[in-house]
């Protein structure tokens, strides 16, 4: 009879514990999206800079080659403008992944739901600012700013004269230690 009363039926199903994570609100506050959002910028402002050298270097050329050079060169902007945006957004990504993993695994949660995909929950615990605080608390570091480089003189001798060339480079987050890493996964 206690059995009964109790609820703890063997065949009673219990419902999993339950979390969520405004996904949104860490992607707009955390210290990481910040600072991934301005090294976005930072970027974009050098390669804004690079642009007009470009512009300028191409700028004694005859009409049809300084059209096809500064094509050239918008088209290369664009590419490394998204290479950097979808960089930053990886590693503040992984860093959520792996602050929300950890948060449930210490917290023996069953799951967490972004709360952006979460129609109803009863009893559900947000615990966002849990999460925006374990990654705050953690050092980040995105990819080095890309070098823009306007080469007009070894471009006149291959007849290609002001191609405007910027060098990607990997995003390097570093660690709770202050080493490097690699693999765009801060630690």
């Amino acid at each position: 009879l206690l059995v009964l009363l109790s609820g703890c039926l063997p065949w009673e199903k219990q419902q999993p514990p339950l979390a969520v994570v405004d996904v949104e609100r860490v992607l707009r506050d955390s210290r990481a999206a910040r600072a991934g959002r301005d090294h976005v910028e930072a970027a974009k402002a050098r390669l804004q800079q690079g642009w007009q050298e470009l512009q300028e270097a191409a700028k004694n050329e005859p009409e049809g080659q300084r059209q096809k050079t500064l094509a050239q060169g918008l088209q290369t902007l664009q590419r490394q403008i998204r290479a950097e945006e979808i960089g930053a957004r990886q590693i503040v990504n992984n860093l959520l992944l792996e602050e929300v993993k950890k948060w449930r695994r210490v917290n023996k949660v069953e799951m967490i739901i972004a709360r952006q995909n979460l129609l109803d929950a009863s009893g559900a615990r947000d615990v966002t600012q849990a999460v925006i605080e374990a990654m705050d608390a953690r050092e980040v570091q995105f990819a080095e700013l890309p070098v823009v480089t306007v080469n007009a003189a070894a471009q006149n001798a291959a007849g290609q004269e002001g191609e405007k060339t910027a060098k990607p480079t990997e995003p390097r987050p570093r660690g709770e230690t202050g080493r490097q890493a690699t693999g765009g996964r801060a630690r």
